[in-house]
């Protein structure tokens, strides 16, 4: 597969994890956070010039 120059992430090691586990669960997703709901994220993360990014965070807790 490394020959096929793929572009592998954690966000693929994540899913695998989450889709046939019950063992975890989802707290927050900053990426979802800001494409759901960009107002309330740009009012609280916003930096001093307004400018506000989503972030890669995700939060999750073992159950």
């Amino acid at each position: 597969m490394l020959g096929e120059n793929r572009s592998w992430n954690e966000q693929y090691l994540l899913r695998a994890l989450l889709m046939h586990s019950s063992g975890f669960e989802v707290l927050f997703g900053c990426s979802y956070a800001f494409w759901r709901y960009p107002e309330v994220v740009v009012a609280a993360l916003a930096n001093a010039d307004g400018a506000a990014y989503g972030g890669g965070s995700f939060w999750l807790r073992r159950l």
